[in-house]
């Protein structure tokens, strides 16, 4: 009976025995340790194309002959060892896989062409050498086992398809004197390499519809640099094996994050607005429904608020909760409260009661600032309750100048509750001069001008809405409000982009994709924040308005990076470059700079940075950590969980 190779499990007990041991290595692997590619897989993938050069000669081969003794099994285990510590850095995780061919056999047997994925723990902690000895005995029981077919393995492994081939392959490295050549087209990347007397010869084979050539030169420098640090002294520790040259490290730490520039240092926000009002009293600053008011208005009121809630005790670092729906009144109200020196906390009426209960017990509130059909929805009402429309009258008869005593930059402006990951919401602290270096960059980044018109899209409860205030209103724009129901995104937002001649929109890539494509010849710029945004956004949305792609956490004042999108993109836009006075580190477990297109932890410094968390010392010391390149003492990094790469031209791609 013929029985297929791939079959023939079922009738060999010994194939039984290493079907087990590699179900049991590999059967918790999910992803692939190989560099990410430049572009996107295409359907139906190419060969290996392009070989780079990867010679080993002079002191390295002496060191590496000296390690091995010349020993070509040693060899390979020290070459693939410094594999996986490279690879090492562009993983998720420690589990490392390299794929082998099988080993020769005597020339009596015959070699089955196969592949095996050979996996290991790559321990920062441990040195070289007990990772040589790991891989050693890994290639040992691979090769005893080499017969059990690498793509009957793929299949009973649940990775199907090219994707599950590149899981357990995706990097494959052999050597001439070891291994019989690979003939199928299953590696995105294959070292192969080959002793000569005084030198090793190798090259770096790879896809050229994955990867461009630079990034594969820069993947070989990283190997080779891994390799020499190695080999000179097997007992260093993986974790002091470096893959990013200095020169790098530089460029990456310091030339990419040369943000330093101008701001209104020392001025709080509501006076750069007071700026705008002073010079265009009579231009239109907020419009809602048929209600319109010039700057010259907003302040006058605003100021009459201000002056009215510092006779109630509001001054400098009070915080007033702030439970007041889309309105002009809602930024009359909200300049007040920063008129008179408190701190905002924005309450949602259409939160759950127990929220903005525990929102108001947790900040302390020491006044409620709200409108009299409010007051029913929430959840009791404090002895200080100030409603914007009920005390009107009182309100009017306040000093329409400025209040007597104002806040610094250094002191708090508003106070805004992110969700927890235990489901207890904790609140971040972040001052005036955040909201300074966000209006400077604004204006920098997008171009703004008094002609243009923004609309106030997000909910209060989102720091997104403080976004789209500054954006209008310390650069003499005009701020549009209309009821949540004209926000929906669909046919009824794009009216209303169209009846107000909305030129600036900051939208989650979400509400976006729901919005019908149609001709919108006001709106000039579009940014998308808050989600991953998708290049078929870009592609639909570009034509004829300028697209960024923006990123920042809460913690960091709002914004932190922002790209300039065109079609001709990636899968996966990039977040852009730090804004103005903003520092992004891409760093490892270990706090030190990854190299570029290694993934790496993001870490924000810089003038936004908030304060900490509102009663939180414990988060707020393990988010909030000493920066280790700042220039001056005190300087902090805020930790944000959040992995991202850095593209070769100093460019970010959010990971997630």
């Amino acid at each position: 009976m013929d029985v297929p190779r791939s079959d023939i499990v079922v009738f060999d007990e010994r194939l039984v025995e290493e079907r087990d041991y590699w179900h049991n290595r590999l059967s918790h692997l999910t992803s692939p340790s190989s560099p990410r590619p430049d572009f996107q897989r295409p359907k139906k993938i190419s060969p290996l194309g392009e070989a780079i050069g990867f010679d080993l000669r002079g002191h390295i081969y002496d060191r590496l002959f000296t390690l091995t003794s010349g020993k070509p099994f040693l060899v390979y285990v020290t070459l693939m060892a410094a594999l996986k510590v490279c690879l090492r850095h562009y993983s998720a995780g420690s589990s490392v896989v390299v794929a082998s061919p099988a080993r020769k056999q005597d020339p009596d047997s015959e070699t089955p062409s196969n592949l095996l994925t050979i996996l290991d723990e790559v321990d920062d902690q441990d040195s070289f050498q007990r990772l040589l000895l790991k891989v050693r005995q890994s290639l040992i029981e691979g090769y005893a086992r080499q017969r059990y077919p690498f793509k009957r393995l793929v299949k009973e492994l649940g990775l199907e398809g090219e994707h599950g081939e590149r899981v357990l392959a995706g990097v494959a490295i052999e050597l001439k004197q070891l291994h019989e050549a690979l003939t199928e087209e299953n590696n995105d990347l294959r070292l192969s390499f080959d002793l000569a007397p005084g030198e090793v010869r190798g090259e770096v084979r790879y896809r050229t519809d994955l990867y461009r050539r630079e990034t594969v030169e820069r993947f070989a420098r990283q190997y080779r640099r891994v390799i020499e640090r190695a080999v000179s002294d097997s007992r260093v520790k993986i974790r002091d094996l470096k893959v990013v040259a200095e020169d790098e490290v530089h460029q990456t730490k310091v030339e990419w994050n040369d943000t330093g520039g101008e701001y209104k240092r020392g001025y709080c926000i509501q006076e750069l607005i007071e700026g705008q009002a002073r010079e265009r009293e009579d231009a239109i600053a907020v419009v809602f429904e048929d209600e319109a008011v010039s700057y010259q208005e907003l302040n006058r009121r605003a100021n009459q608020v201000g002056n009215y809630l510092q006779r109630e005790g509001v001054g400098a670092e009070t915080k007033v909760g702030f439970c007041v729906d889309r309105s002009v009144e809602m930024v009359i109200g909200l300049l007040g409260v920063l008129k008179a020196g408190g701190a905002y906390v924005p309450l949602d009426p259409s939160y759950p009661v127990e929220r903005l209960s525990y929102m108001l017990e947790d900040a302390q509130v020491a006044m409620l600032v709200t409108q009299e059909h409010l007051v029913e929805r929430l959840p009791a009402q404090l002895s200080g309750t100030i409603c914007l429309d009920r005390d009107r009258e009182a309100i009017g008869q306040q000093p329409d100048d400025s209040p007597p005593s104002k806040p610094t930059s250094q002191n708090l402006a508003y106070v805004i509750y992110t969700s927890g990951s235990t489901g207890r919401p904790k609140a971040a602290l972040l001052q005036h001069q955040g909201l300074a270096n966000l209006s400077e960059a604004q204006i920098r980044a997008f171009d703004l001008s008094p002609d243009d018109s923004v609309l106030q899209f997000a909910s209060l409860n989102f720091d997104a809405s403080v976004f789209e205030v500054v954006m209008a209103l310390a650069s003499g724009a005009k701020l549009c409000l209309a009821r949540q129901q004209e926000l929906m995104p669909g046919p009824g937002l794009i009216e209303l982009l169209r009846r107000e001649r909305i030129t600036n929109i900051v939208l989650p890539p979400s509400a976006l994709a729901a919005m019908p494509v149609e001709e919108l010849p006001d709106l000039r710029m579009l940014i998308v924040a808050g989600e991953a945004c998708a290049a078929e956004l870009v592609e639909r949305w570009e034509t004829n308005r300028r697209f960024f792609n923006a990123y920042g956490p809460t913690e960091t004042t709002i914004w932190a990076t922002a790209a300039e999108c065109s079609g001709s993109l990636q899968p996966n836009p990039p977040i852009g470059r730090p804004i103005l006075n903003t520092q992004v580190y891409l760093l490892d477990k270990n706090l030190q700079p990854v190299a570029i297109g290694v993934p790496g932890e993001l870490h924000i410094g810089g003038i936004g940075l908030a304060r900490g968390y509102l009663h939180r010392a414990d988060i707020t010391a393990e988010r909030f950590i000493p920066d280790p390149f700042g220039p001056e003492p005190g300087a902090r990094l805020y930790k944000t969980n959040d992995l991202a790469l850095h593209l070769p031209d100093g460019q970010i791609e959010f990971l997630g």
